[in-house]
């Protein structure tokens, strides 16, 4: 796979313009401007496929008294429209990130993750639930010397 991508600074601010192709023939072009905010970023951009299919793309990442929050969304070439949503929150030594998706035809997938460091490792524990309702639990602990 072949990946350009250039950098332009303006007005406190950046363009990025990438290219991707690959030897089965699939590429896609895109442009994107991002600004600062007075607490984080905004993305926002168009892209163009190798079959003439385009759609638009924009991000949102913002800083919080105590973690950071994310929200995209992708327009495709057939308008629909998919997204994300994250927010990472740290109280002490636990760390919680909670993510949503919403898929091109409205379903949503949930999930939470909690990390808790310990003297001598993490635990951690994560639940999934998917868009027809089935859910997904994973928990465990991880140690090792720093």
């Amino acid at each position: 796979a072949t990946i350009t991508r250039d950098v332009t600074r303006e007005n406190g601010g950046f363009t990025i313009d990438k290219s991707y192709s690959d030897s089965k023939g699939h590429s896609v072009d895109s442009s994107a401007t991002v600004a600062r905010t007075p607490n984080g970023w905004n993305r926002t951009g168009t892209y163009t496929t190798g079959n003439g299919g385009s759609g638009t793309f924009s991000s949102n990442t913002e800083r919080t008294g105590n973690g950071f929050s994310r929200d995209k969304s992708l327009t495709t070439p057939n308008g629909k429209t998919v997204g994300k949503s994250v927010d990472v929150t740290r109280d002490g030594n636990t760390w919680t990130r909670d993510v949503t998706i919403t898929g091109p035809n409205g379903g949503t997938t949930t999930s939470n993750t909690t990390v808790n460091r310990t003297d001598s490792g993490a635990d951690y524990s994560k639940q999934t639930t998917g868009p027809n309702g089935q859910t997904v639990t994973k928990s465990g602990s991880v140690t090792g010397t720093p």
